[in-house]
C-alpha cells in the first residue's frame, strides 16, 4: 500500500498538484522507518 502511495505523489507532483502530493506523501509515512524518512525527503523535495 505504501509503495502505490508513494507513486502517487510522484504523479499528482509530476502534473502540478502540489496539495495533493504534500497528502498522499504524508500517508505513506506511518509504514516505518523507511517510509517515513521518505516522505519527509519529497516533502521538502515537493515545496
Amino acid at each position: 500500500m505504501a509503495e502505490g502511495w508513494l507513486y502517487e505523489s510522484f504523479a499528482l507532483k509530476g502534473m502540478k498538484n502540489f496539495d495533493g502530493a504534500i497528502k498522499t506523501t504524508k500517508r505513506y509515512a506511518s509504514y516505518g522507518d523507511h517510509y517515513a524518512w521518505l516522505s519527509q525527503c519529497n516533502r521538502l523535495y515537493i515545496y
